[in-house]
């Protein structure tokens, strides 16, 4: 037993010393790894990216495309602006203003539809708090824009608002006459006040010759909220005309002081014109909805 003790530890040893070797070895062979990989990159030519694989940048561009105003307090008329450079190397042509609603009626200033290099422009929106509902807005617009390289770009900005508690509304927001036939025609819009003290109407006015107006007695809901009808009448026997124009809707209050809804009113076809799908459109009574500023004044924004 004795004998074969002292072979045993030899092997024993033996295995020990080769696998402390290998360990050696592969511990060098990886700290050697990075120095190898760096010597190859070094023998490789760089590649360079093509420059015409770059973006190219639009010809417009804006100061902000986004104008916070947060919360305002209460004002019948809120007026911002975005302001625009052209940056390119030639003239650009506006094409057009879209906006997300017809609240807005955005407008150039100065009614200018070309920039040449280097200079800036502005257009200008309004929102009519009057028929607006309450709470976080956002509104937006799209500048259509033709470059010097004769291609149509667009870009959209946005304005974010959040209105007061809703105190005047008009419905409907719009009026739509279509007299196809000559005949005479009549819609009632809705002037609703939700404060304790309600406005009082007045006088309305507009700036066409056909319509005429019958202001209504206030009826006070079981809410105490006060609604003024005003009936719109359309004689008979309207030339062949198209006409887009506002009802000025004049008050006794200072805040809301006039009131402003376009009206569309349509004469008999001309032969080339095509009949609309309907001639009539229907004044609902009211409800939350959507006014439609007509102002173009360019006023500066806060």
């Amino acid at each position: 037993m004795s004998d074969k003790t002292p072979a045993t530890c030899d092997v024993t040893g033996t295995q020990q010393q080769g696998a402390h070797r290998w360990k050696s070895l592969c511990t060098l062979l990886l700290s050697a790894a990075p120095f190898c990989v760096a010597c190859i990159a070094c023998g490789m030519t760089a590649a360079p990216r093509p420059l015409n694989a770059s973006r190219a940048f639009p010809p417009m561009a804006f100061a902000q495309y986004s104008v916070n105003f947060g919360e305002v307090p209460p004002m019948p008329v809120i007026d911002a602006h975005f302001d625009f450079v052209n940056r390119s190397s030639g003239p650009v042509e506006v094409l057009g203003l879209r906006p997300s609603c017809n609240c807005l009626q955005p407008h150039l200033m100065g009614d200018r539809t070309t920039y040449k290099p280097g200079e800036a422009g502005r257009f200008h929106i309004q929102v009519r708090t009057a028929n607006e509902p309450s709470g976080p807005q956002d509104y937006l617009v799209e500048m259509d824009y033709r470059g010097a390289d004769e291609q149509v770009y667009s870009e959209i900005v946005i304005f974010r608002v959040t209105l007061p508690e809703l105190k005047v509304t008009v419905e409907p927001s719009e009026v739509l006459f279509y007299q196809l036939s000559g005949e005479a025609g009549t819609q009632t819009i809705h002037v609703t006040d939700f404060r304790d003290e309600p406005l009082q109407v007045t006088e309305v006015v507009c700036d066409s010759p056909h319509p005429s107006f019958v202001v209504g007695e206030a009826v006070i809901d079981e809410h105490g909220r006060s609604t003024i009808p005003i009936q719109i009448n359309i004689p008979e026997g309207l030339p062949p005309m198209r006409e887009i124009t506002f009802i000025n809707i004049r008050t006794s209050d200072e805040e809301f002081s006039q009131l402003q809804v376009p009206i569309l009113i349509h004469g008999p076809l001309q032969s080339e014109e095509i009949l609309p799908a309907s001639s009539t459109v229907a004044a609902p009574l009211p409800i939350d909805s959507t006014d439609v500023p007509p102002d173009a004044d360019g006023h500066e924004q806060p």
